[in-house]
């Protein structure tokens, strides 16, 4: 019993030499906990941020490998839903819509109609339309 000064030093040896179990089951979603390490220099030892335990170098690299390849699938997945939209988004094209309506009204056989002028209300045949002309040139 004399031999023992104090616990102070062993109960944080105790705490000093815990695994870190911080990112245990480390998924990412709602309890998502993002790594946090600390590298000691001077000692070469990797310290948990959160709960202060060393973390084996084989465990931190897979730990920090998890994390990065989360987060390029995080960054594909937002990059395809980007170029998703970019197609989405050039391939419209308003005149293709009229062209199709028009077609539709148009019909076919002894049913057929033709599309009249917006001005002078006669009947033209769509096929015989041999100019077109700039709607940045046209003046109402």
């Amino acid at each position: 019993m004399d031999k023992i000064k104090s616990l102070v030093g062993m109960v944080s040896k105790k705490k000093f030499f815990s695994a870190c179990k911080c990112y245990k089951d480390n998924r990412y979603g709602i309890n998502y906990v993002r790594p946090q390490l600390i590298i000691d220099e001077e000692s070469h030892l990797i310290f948990c941020d959160r709960c202060g335990a060393i973390v084996d170098p084989f465990a931190a690299m897979v730990i920090v490998a998890d994390f990065e390849k989360q987060q390029q699938r995080e960054w594909d997945r937002y990059m395809d839903a980007a170029r998703r939209f970019w197609r989405i988004a050039h391939s419209y094209k308003p005149y293709r819509v009229a062209i199709k309506e028009m077609e539709k009204n148009m019909g076919r056989g002894e049913n057929t109609m033709l599309p009249c002028c917006p001005n002078c209300k006669k009947a033209f045949d769509p096929a015989k339309i041999d100019e077109y002309v700039n709607k940045k040139y046209v003046c109402d």
